[in-house]
């Protein structure tokens, strides 16, 4: 599944009010990325694709600004993709936020599985368990494809404004 949609700058949103950036690396703005600085318009790819590993949906997505160079992780917190409050509490490296009382990332940068270029996306280690979880409270037949998804897209939009 893939779609295109606009993104607005969530305004005002500092990057302190949402990430504490990790100061133990050094980062370089070597001009690929788009900055907040610029009023443009944003373009975000959004991807659900199946995850080899974990056998669950994963949800990866790029952001663009009108020049078609992608957002820095500090900037793309200040956009409405996600919600206010998924980064409460984390720890944001350049390539990568964390919760210091999980195991893996909540959002990491990688490869797409299929398209191979760069996205960001939802670690799916504890997808199957969410939606279990939920499935478990419904009346639904956990067995229905449909049902799973459903439970999965009510997963995801905690962490992303689906619009």
């Amino acid at each position: 599944m893939h779609r295109i949609i606009a993104l607005n700058w969530r305004h005002p949103a500092p990057v302190d009010a949402c990430l504490e950036i990790d100061d133990s690396l050094d980062v370089v703005d070597d001009g690929t990325t788009a900055s907040h600085e610029s009023p443009d318009s944003l373009t975000c790819h959004q991807y659900v694709v199946l995850s080899a590993t974990f056998r669950v949906p994963a949800f990866y997505f790029s952001i663009h600004g009108s020049s078609g160079s992608p957002l820095q992780l500090s900037d793309i917190v200040q956009t409405t993709l996600l919600r206010e409050d998924v980064c409460e509490g984390t720890v944001a490296t350049t390539f990568a936020v964390s919760h210091p009382s999980m195991n893996f990332p909540l959002l990491s940068q990688g490869e797409h599985p299929t398209l191979g270029t760069p996205c960001w996306y939802f670690h799916p280690c504890e997808t199957a368990s969410a939606v279990q979880e939920i499935l478990k409270e419904s009346k639904e037949n956990i067995r229905k494809p449909l049902s799973w998804m459903e439970a999965w897209f009510t997963v995801l939009s905690t962490a992303v404004d689906m619009q």
